[in-house]
């Protein structure tokens, strides 16, 4: 009796799979989100602390935000439809603007 779980709630593993896929999504959005942030607050403010970040600071951040992305692709996570296309818009614009 002490073993069994009080609240009745069965936790199966697509269940846990989906809530992580979902939190790893989020994460892929925060990442994606991290350089828009950055590029609005520089053109607009243009804050001191940004100019020690390099292109490839960015790029690397990207590059986890689309891995992530792909993560909760594989765990078929409903946030994915927008992870992804975000997470790769970002990782290749990332790249063009290093490239040029």
């Amino acid at each position: 009796m002490g073993s069994q779980p009080t609240s009745g709630v069965q936790t199966t593993l697509p269940m846990v799979a989906k809530d992580i896929g979902n939190v790893v999504a989020c994460a892929s959005l925060c990442c994606s989100a991290s350089l828009w942030v950055a590029a609005g607050l520089f053109y607009v403010f243009h804050p001191s602390w940004l100019d020690r970040f390099t292109g490839f600071d960015f790029f690397k951040t990207t590059g986890v935000g689309l891995v992530l992305s792909l993560i909760s692709t594989a765990c078929k996570s409903k946030l994915a439809v927008v992870a992804v296309p975000l997470a790769a818009l970002t990782f290749f614009l990332t790249m063009y603007v290093m490239g040029s």
